[in-house]
């Protein structure tokens, strides 16, 4: 370096840097590159999560209560297939084609159950008598050949149990509902983390229990991906499926897993897409721009490793991505271009106003002059994204600070790897003289209009303002689902059929408890006999887990109630009960006479109903 700049005055950061990034360019390059395949390793841990967990917060009051109903009622893991036949759908031929597709479906290894209007009962054709009904035999169904045919078609028809859910009303589409088998072991796991959460929020984690909840945590995310990976290769096959009986006549499907899977493949696409799209149309800015190898090369470059580090940084964290959070790395590839053309930009005018200059005291100056005002815009969108997080939403607060981890690093990637590797180029010729002079720019003519036209600038300024606000006051949120996709998405098409001729893809279900507090007690379970002499029982429940507070254990005329807390409380007895294993464990104050029945009963506080909005007139 020249005399002038080696008895500059600078501060110690600059020095600093100075005396490592362009002192040792190589060593910086090489750590950047080492980065960069450490966690581009681990992109093959990069996956995507669109079940309706990653869309809330863990202690969703909300979410809860879903999974409670669920259980209750019975999960929503099915699709349905629409099936519109080019001819009669109670034809012989189409029956037929019904049967195969039922067929094909219940052959699937994932697969619990098909219900189509081939196997639901008919109780009208012929008629059903009362004994023969309560027998729970006499009923028939649509492929039984002793059904009549023309009976049944009117009674599915018009029964309010199958019209506009497996039957439309005109009678010309059905649906098969595929319900898919309920993994227990994964329940288990589920609700086994729920309860360490559930600890874990009130601060009642014990340091075993928190190694434990970390573990659990880990088998719950490779069980949901295999479990989604499988429930994505069955809709691939049910679609293969649609593919081979499509000479039946028009076919869709809809349901959750469905959408899930397809939500999913859109997203990997379009992460595809649009992360090639923006570096090609980068490359071809920058070519039209600059027309310089090097300022092609190196910020393009800045851009992929920078994007490569956050995708590998989410894989290695196991940290899921979601609809909203997957396009974080397109826009982390446009603000890292924009700090790269930045450092290029200042570059090049440097080079134009001080063609003697060295390459490495031009690339040391631009730092200089760039790298703080970069830090205070990267700063401020930091503290902008990070915002983010105080949010609700959990793919939103996601978002947030992933783009803000995400622009740290490309600051970094901007400061430390693309200066070192512009040292390895040569500085190449002078830009035009007037480039550092920016006299012809729009900057320049910018500032003169406002010079000289300030009242008409504060002029412009207030009318867009008041057009944009009026613009802003007519702005809507979009809430209807379907209208997120295209028309020509298989998501679009079935749930437009499912809308119009199947009921609605929408139902609103209510959960109705009663006034009051009444006590729902199930059949006793006799877990012990007494033995002559002794003052001690002990036994073990078949149904687990165990609700807290709801066990009722009698021994003869002796009663003890369930405390909460695993306590049993009662008048000459008492006992301890086990939530998780079901083990019961009764201590009597007396003897009792021996071959004495322990039985043990579980209620609940209240009942819960579950109606479609249809029918809830009836309950006035």
């Amino acid at each position: 370096m020249n005399d002038s700049h080696q008895n500059e005055k600078t501060f110690f950061i600059a020095r600093l840097y100075d005396r490592t990034v362009m002192a040792r360019p190589i060593v910086f390059v090489l750590i950047a590159l080492g980065v960069t395949a450490f966690f581009a390793y681990y992109i093959k841990d990069f996956k995507l999560d669109a079940s309706s967990e990653s869309l809330v917060l863990e202690d969703d009051e909300d979410l809860k209560y879903y999974g409670e109903t669920r259980e209750l009622f019975g999960s929503d893991d099915y699709v349905v297939m629409t099936v519109t036949p080019e001819g009669d759908l109670f034809s012989e031929e189409t029956l037929e084609q019904l049967t195969q597709l039922r067929d094909e479906f219940v052959g699937m290894e994932n697969v619990g159950s098909v219900q189509s209007i081939l196997t639901v009962p008919l109780f009208l054709s012929p008629p059903v008598g009362l004994f023969a009904l309560l027998s729970g035999t006499g009923w028939k169904t649509l492929e039984m050949p002793e059904t009549d045919r023309r009976l049944a078609a009117r009674e599915l028809v018009e029964s309010p149990l199958y019209k506009d859910y497996l039957i439309s009303i005109d009678g010309k589409t059905t649906a098969i509902q595929i319900n898919f088998k309920p993994d227990a072991e994964f329940k288990e796991v589920d609700r086994h983390r729920y309860q360490l959460r559930t600890k874990q929020k009130n601060g009642e984690l014990t340091k075993e229990e928190r190694a434990e909840l970390k573990e659990v945590e880990a088998v719950y995310k490779d069980m949901h991906v295999e479990i989604t990976a499988a429930r994505r290769r069955d809709i691939e096959f049910i679609r293969e499926m649609m593919e081979k009986h499509s000479g039946i006549g028009e076919l869709h499907i809809g349901g959750v897993p469905m959408i899930i899977a397809d939500i999913i493949n859109y997203v990997e696409s379009d992460i595809f897409v649009f992360g090639i799209g923006v570096v090609i149309f980068a490359l071809i800015m920058l070519s039209i721009i600059f027309r310089t190898l090097k300022w092609v090369v190196l910020p393009t470059l800045s851009c992929v490793l920078t994007a490569l580090i956050m995708m590998g940084y989410l894989g290695f964290r196991e940290w899921r991505t979601t609809v909203v959070t997957s396009n974080f790395t397109s826009l982390l590839l446009i603000v890292t271009m924009s700090m790269a053309i930045h450092i290029v930009v200042r570059f090049r005018e440097l080079h134009a106003g001080n063609p003697d200059w060295s390459n490495r005291e031009l690339t040391f100056r631009t730092v200089r002059l760039v790298a703080l005002p970069c830090l205070y815009t990267s700063l401020t969108t930091i503290v902008g994204f990070g915002s983010l997080i105080v949010s609700r939403i959990r793919p939103v607060m996601d978002f947030g600070l992933m783009m803000a981890i995400g622009l740290s690093v490309a600051y970094l990637m901007c400061f430390l790897f693309l200066p070192a590797a512009l040292l390895f180029f040569p500085k190449g010729k002078a830009p035009p003289a007037k480039l550092a002079k920016l006299t012809g720019s729009p900057l320049a003519v910018f500032g003169r209009v406002t010079e000289r036209f300030p009242w008409l600038v504060a002029l412009a300024s207030v009318a867009a303002f008041v057009f944009f606000g009026f613009g802003a006051a007519r702005l809507t949120v979009e809430n209807r689902f379907i209208d997120y996709f295209r028309e020509r998405t298989p998501i679009y098409k079935g749930m437009t059929v499912i809308d119009d001729r199947l009921g609605g893809t929408t139902p609103l279900e209510i959960v109705l408890k009663p006034v009051g507090e009444g006590k729902k007690v199930t059949k006793p379970e006799v877990i012990a006999t007494t033995v002559a002499g002794e003052y001690s029982a002990a036994g073990k429940l078949k149904k687990i887990p165990i609700e807290a507070g709801t066990v009722v254990l009698t021994a003869a005329h002796l009663t003890a109630n369930d405390d909460g807390n695993g306590r049993l409380i009662g008048d000459g007895i008492s006992g301890t009960v086990d939530y998780e294993t079901g083990d019961v464990e009764v201590t009597f104050d007396e003897t009792v006479n021996g071959g004495t029945e322990i039985e043990v009963s579980e209620y609940s506080t209240y009942a819960d109903y579950w109606f479609e909005m249809e029918h809830l007139g009836e309950l006035r």
